[in-house]
């Protein structure tokens, strides 16, 4: 990981406190319009002495919804995977030799500038993300939190009926720990 802690501290960090994130070791957030923007660079489980391999992933953490769903509030630094939009950095990063790393660096900052503030920023509130969710058809798909979401979404902003019957349809088709974990955020959601 020796590589990898220097691309993002010499590349990343700078590029991202740029954009107005702050980092903790290998996670970067921002708060905007309600929202946590949040990166993570994830290191490859076969990393070698010789090899450092890593991918990052970008996200949208609204830090209301935790409370709703979990009961807690989220991390300091969440993970993207704990949004209600998250998605990965394309490409393939790998770190044979120290050379790389100015190389790799160079590409990833231009990914960042072109690519990941852009989308990040594309969604400026609630129903941007509402129309995100829609867009990807999350309901017919079979991940619940996903549907919670959109569900959540619906409610923000001001889909009260269309909120319901999302909750209906998921507690009709959900196995009974998620049909329990509805009824909660109903009950929060009324409280």
């Amino acid at each position: 990981m020796e590589r990898v802690d220097k691309l993002s501290n010499q590349y990343l960090a700078p590029s991202l406190k740029a954009n107005g994130f702050i980092k903790q070791r290998f996670k970067w957030k921002r708060e905007r319009n309600g929202f946590i923007d949040t990166i993570q660079l994830l290191s490859s489980q076969w990393n070698s002495e010789n090899n450092e391999s890593f991918s990052i992933n970008y996200g949208i953490c609204i830090p209301d919804f935790s409370l709703l769903i979990w009961g807690k509030e989220l991390d300091k630094f969440p993970a993207p995977e704990d949004g209600v939009f998250n998605s990965f950095l394309t490409g393939n990063f790998n770190l044979e030799k120290d050379a790389d790393i100015e190389i790799c660096g160079k590409e990833i900052n231009e990914k960042i500038t072109k690519e990941l503030i852009p989308n990040l920023e594309s969604y400026c509130d609630l129903s941007d993300l509402y129309m995100y969710l829609h867009k990807n058809e999350v309901l017919n798909k079979s991940y619940p939190l996903d549907i919670i979401y959109l569900a959540l979404l619906a409610n923000a902003i001001g889909k009260k009926d269309e909120t319901k019957e999302i909750f209906n349809q998921l507690s009709s088709t959900a196995n009974s720990a998620w049909v329990e974990r509805i009824k909660i955020v109903e009950n929060n959601l009324s409280s």
